[in-house]
């Protein structure tokens, strides 16, 4: 956000009026487009259109993989467990970072909540991915909860 937003008032009037508002939810569970929330998202802070479009072409280009994010996604693989995303994101922003990085073919199933209309902590999206995978409940070895632990996303 300040690299977009240099003035630290602004920076955090912008993480409140975007990232922690509840219509980010919304927009992660894919209610409304990224074209709709830059100009949602502007009105509501009282930023220009166009500057609201640079914070999400910053934000976006922002989620990067960890540097040990794709080594463990292969030794995982290596040893023989199903890998599945499942994550509290807009749809067009995880097809945005599923053509930029290679390493999606790791993963037996992916699921967006963009994608799906449904979000964290909804048990639908739970029991979605369950059934995708067509994994058991008591057979689930590992769950990491949050996207972000495995990208770097800063948002200060």
């Amino acid at each position: 956000v300040r690299n977009v937003f240099p003035d630290p008032r602004m920076a955090d009037a912008v993480l409140n009026g975007v990232f922690f508002h509840e219509r980010w939810r919304q927009f992660d569970a894919g209610v409304f487009t990224l074209k709709e929330a830059i100009v949602h998202f502007g009105r509501a802070t009282g930023l220009p259109t166009r500057d609201m479009g640079r914070l999400f072409d910053a934000y976006k280009q922002s989620l990067t993989p960890n540097e040990h994010t794709v080594p463990l996604l292969e030794s995982l693989k290596g040893m023989g467990l199903q890998l599945f995303v499942l994550s509290n994101i807009n749809g067009e922003i995880l097809a945005h970072i599923r053509r930029r990085y290679t390493f999606w073919h790791l993963f037996n199933g992916i699921v967006g909540s963009g994608d799906v209309r449904l979000s964290k902590p909804d048990s639908g999206i739970f029991e979605l991915i369950l059934d995708i995978g067509q994994v058991p409940i008591d057979q689930l070895q590992l769950f990491i909860a949050q996207l972000f632990e495995l990208f770097h996303f800063t948002i200060n």
